[in-house]
């Protein structure tokens, strides 16, 4: 059930990190995380890299 609801935290991080701005305590309080540690170390562990890299990568694509 963890996972679940994880791989669902995750799958809106991971669009709020392609269509906002918001920064990583925002971007964890609307996903549920407890906090942006929280969300970079699962995040991290689903992706392969932290949450501002995946930004980073994002924007150096446009």
């Amino acid at each position: 059930m963890l996972e679940y609801l994880n791989n669902v935290r995750l799958s809106k991080a991971h669009s709020l990190l392609m269509d906002t701005g918001y920064s990583m305590e925002e971007i964890a309080r609307e996903t549920g995380f407890s906090s942006s540690l929280n969300l970079s170390r699962v995040f991290k562990k689903a992706y392969g890299m932290a949450p501002t890299q995946f930004r980073k990568r994002k924007e150096s694509m446009r």
